[in-house]
């Protein structure tokens, strides 16, 4: 099994907090086997299932990832959900470079190296937070939104190194979001804000 670090780092701008979250992956897998995953952007409902509840394609392009947009709704471990818009903007040999905007706006970078024949997936979130009900609260309760990140990022590195190992099919049955929306009804969004 593979293994997790975070570092994390928040400064304010003009009264606005700014989030940097890096978390690192440690998985048990060659390089390629990770790409092929993330090649498929959608694909992330399937392996994350606890925190990607829906998402839909906005655009495709056909040739690049570069371009690919698409809407999620998405939750951690505490109950509100959030709603944004992800674009791939950049696509090097080394990652994967995503924008957000909606609930929160910013930057998520995904790097993956291989070292003996096992993957480092680096993944690190530059990010504004703009969700109407949780930014006035951010300064005060920043530890717990904190943790609540972190544990999203953990149920991404369970679910990918299990599909990655072949228990895919146990780990989707086995996880979903926790409450409320462990209610399948309440995984879609009954309005997009975007």
């Amino acid at each position: 099994m593979g293994g997790e670090t975070a570092d994390i780092l928040t400064e304010h701008w003009f009264g606005v907090e700014e989030f940097r979250i890096k978390s690192c992956w440690d998985l048990c897998v060659p390089e390629q086997h990770v790409r092929t995953i993330l090649n498929d952007p959608m694909s992330i409902l399937d392996w994350w299932p606890a925190v990607f509840m829906h998402g839909e394609v906005l655009e495709q392009p056909d040739d690049t990832l570069v371009g690919f947009t698409a809407r999620f709704h998405t939750k951690g471990f505490l109950p509100h959900t959030f709603q944004f818009v992800a674009s791939i903007v950049e696509l090097t040999a080394s990652g994967i470079v995503i924008k957000t905007t909606g609930d929160f706006d910013g930057m998520g970078t995904i790097l993956i190296s291989e070292c003996n024949g096992k993957s480092k997936v680096t993944v690190e979130w530059r990010v504004w937070v703009k969700h109407p009900y949780i930014q006035p609260f951010l300064r005060i309760l920043k530890p717990v939104f904190v943790w609540n990140h972190l544990w999203a990022m953990r149920q991404g590195r369970k679910g990918l190194e299990s599909l990655l190992l072949g228990g895919g099919g146990r780990w989707q049955r086995a996880q979903q979001p926790t409450f409320p929306h462990n209610l399948a009804a309440l995984r879609i969004p009954s309005k997009w804000r975007l």
